[in-house]
């Protein structure tokens, strides 16, 4: 196995163990609904906050997140797009891009995503 592959089953084993075995539907669906991102963003912002800080690769939420319609991948400028229309819903400093590996959730961005989980939490 070349090194990059064992660098990505690293990176993706980590982040199905702290999502537990899949992006928690529930905390997506709450994620949507309050920052009024779509699914396919949710789940991606999901995946950020769960890697905690953590660079995570296109290639990692290329395994991590189904891709629309569920029948192909998703390309790297499909993850592009999403990102920067996620910015505009949850702040254009939430989300970092480290030029060359990949994105990570900012301090910002955790507390974002942790604000709305806990508005949903009291609204039920």
């Amino acid at each position: 196995m070349c090194p990059r592959c064992a660098e990505l089953e690293d990176e993706v084993r980590f982040l199905k163990r702290e999502l537990g075995l899949d992006v928690e539907k529930n905390k997506v669906g709450r994620l949507q609904t309050m920052l009024a991102i779509t699914p396919h963003q949710a789940r991606i912002l999901y995946v950020l906050y769960a890697a905690r800080g953590r660079i995570v690769t296109a290639d990692a939420l290329d395994e991590m997140i189904p891709a629309e319609g569920g029948e192909t991948r998703d390309s790297l400028e499909v993850f592009k797009v999403q990102i920067c229309k996620m910015r505009r819903a949850v702040g254009s400093n939430a989300i970092q891009n480290v030029w060359g590996k990949g994105y990570r959730i900012t301090h910002l961005g955790q507390m974002v995503v942790e604000e709305a989980l806990e508005a949903t939490r009291r609204a039920a």
